[in-house]
């Protein structure tokens, strides 16, 4: 992607990053229970 922001955006990349994943993931795994369901309750 690259450093959009350097004073601590970068923190909130990752974060977007991950929920984008954690949705895939979800998305991929729906029947599936995965560990991070419990820190991202994407999958209704």
């Amino acid at each position: 992607m690259g450093a959009v922001g350097v004073s601590g955006s970068g923190v909130a990349i990752d974060v977007e990053v991950a929920k984008v994943a954690v949705q895939v993931f979800s998305s991929m795994h729906q029947r599936q229970a995965s560990p991070r369901a419990l820190y991202y309750p994407y999958n209704s």
